[in-house]
Parts: structure tokens; sequence; C-alpha cells
């Protein structure tokens, strides 16, 4: 009786394992958002704030951009998104960046978003993304990741030379 017990038993964790790592290794689920369609989602995003539409982002242009969708979503001029403008400009990140929109938070919980909070998520990725801390995001910086094992397509910069590319760290060693 204990052994047919044992043998349910380690039957059941052998099985539990094996597709615990089938689906690991089966990707997202469907409608989901894997790591490359989240970035793709946040350059996207990023890209917008291109003012002079040259294929980089520089501090100045993200910094003016967000100062100008910041007056936009402030409907009523007072330098702070009340409860119905933080709703109004969430309705309208979800319907640009769907799930994996950032929403407005009232981070020191005074009941409104003032600039700062309004600009938090996309200076943080642009930090994350300027990986040589040029206040510039190029080419190379606003490129989805690829495999080691792809080619680059023609005209597209190798992303394993120069800097920026692997080997390059942001703090040496």
């Amino acid at each position: 009786m204990r052994r047919i017990f044992r043998t349910i038993i380690c039957t059941g964790i052998c099985t539990g394992a094996v597709l615990s790592v089938v689906g690991a290794c089966a990707g997202p689920p469907h409608g989901g958002f894997g790591i490359e369609a989240e970035r793709e989602i946040e350059l996207r995003v990023l890209a917008g704030y291109d003012a002079d539409g040259d294929g980089t982002l520089t501090r100045a242009e993200l910094d003016a951009g967000l100062a100008r969708a910041f007056r936009q979503a402030d409907g009523d001029g007072n330098a702070r998104l009340n409860r119905d403008e933080m709703a109004a400009e969430n309705q309208r990140r979800w319907a640009v960046e769907g799930p994996s929109a950032s929403p407005l938070i009232d981070w020191n919980s005074d009941g409104g978003i003032d600039a700062t909070e309004f600009a938090t998520t996309a200076r943080n990725l642009f930090v994350r993304l300027d990986e040589n801390e040029d206040d510039v995001l190029d080419v190379l910086e606003l490129s989805l990741p690829r495999s080691p094992f792809q080619r680059p397509q023609d005209g597209a910069p190798d992303p394993g030379i120069g800097p920026g590319g692997p080997g390059q760290h942001r703090h040496p060693a």
C-alpha cells in the first residue's frame, strides 16, 4: 500500500515538473505579451516624442513632448490632473498601448497628478534605455534586441560593433 502511494506521489511530482518545463518553453499565453512585444510598445511610445523625426530621441525632445502631452491632458489648465483628467488620460493610453500601457498613478496620494508624476514612467524608461548615458537614445538604443545568431538586415547597423554594443558597459568594471 505504501509503495503504491509513493508511486502515485512520485508520478504526480514528475508530471507536474514536466508540465512546468513545457509551459515555460511554450512562451506567453494567447493574448499575452512577450518581452519583445513589450519592448516594441515602449519604443513606439518613446518614438512618438521624436519631434524632428530623425530617428533619435534627445532628453530635450522627451521633456518638451511630455510637457506638451501634460498640457493636453490638463483640461482645466491648473497644472494638475484631477481624477476625471487622470481617467481620461489612462483611457487614451490604454487605447494606444493596450495591456502594456503604464497608467497614471497618484504616487504622493494628494488627489491629483502633477507634471513630475505624469512624466515619471517615460523618463525612467528613457534612462533605462540610454545605455551610454549621453541623454540621446540613438538608433541602437531604440532598436529591438536581436539574437546573437541573427544577421542584421541589409543596411542595419550591427549592434555588436561600436559604442553601446555587447562588451560596451554602462559602468566600467
